[in-house]
């Protein structure tokens, strides 16, 4: 069995991700009035260091990264899908939110399939 040899991650697109992230926290934040101090309540940190990660994300961790949602209140998923052939655009994760709010907020693909009444 031929083992195969992972790519170096683009540090770039680990930037972007990180960014993408922190802008739809604070959309949560902004939309259920919570503070940066209440958010950083939330997180055990200063209202500085909460400050500071949401102006200035750089590179995340997964662990910060769901830390960061858990305090916004969020859960955080990954989508993986196969892009068209030479397509170097990502698909925002509006896209992802809105369909999945269209069908019903499945969680399963059985509830996905289930006809509608």
């Amino acid at each position: 069995m031929v083992t195969p040899k992972l790519v170096k991650t683009d540090t770039s697109k680990l930037s972007a991700a990180s960014e993408t992230l922190v802008r739809q926290i604070e959309a949560r934040l902004r939309a259920r009035g919570i503070t940066h101090q209440m958010f950083a309540d939330r997180l055990d940190v200063s209202q500085q260091r909460a400050t500071r990660i949401l102006n200035y994300p750089g590179n995340m961790t997964l662990d910060v990264m769901l830390r960061l949602a858990g305090a916004a209140q969020m859960k955080l998923a990954f989508v993986l899908y196969d892009p068209p052939e030479n397509d170097p655009v990502t698909v925002a994760p509006e896209v992802f939110r809105e369909v999945w709010e269209q069908a019903a907020q499945p969680t399963s693909m059985t509830q996905l399939r289930k006809p509608k009444r």
